[in-house]
């Protein structure tokens, strides 16, 4: 059976975010779906360095393009995106 991840050190799954006993200076976050861009948006807000990594090569492809093309102009200013 494989370990869970937030047994892992160093790996916090979006169940055990909010156990952190303090922000880290940095994060990467994997997964740029809904809740992947509210923690990486949640976490830049607070003063953590963001990196968000995803496969798909479009953010929620189920938005509107122009809404998503203004919500990755105002999150590059806070995170940094790793294109797939």
């Amino acid at each position: 059976m494989a370990t869970p991840p937030h047994r892992i050190h160093g790996i916090v799954d979006t169940d055990h975010l909010a156990d952190l006993d303090s922000l880290p200076k940095e994060i990467i976050v994997v997964g740029a779906g809904v809740v992947g861009l509210e923690y990486a948006s949640f976490m830049a807000a607070l003063g953590a360095e963001v990196t968000l990594i995803d496969q798909r090569p479009v953010f929620l492809d189920f938005v509107d393009r122009q809404i998503v093309e203004a919500l990755c102009a105002t999150l590059s200013a806070i995170l940094h995106f790793v294109p797939p």
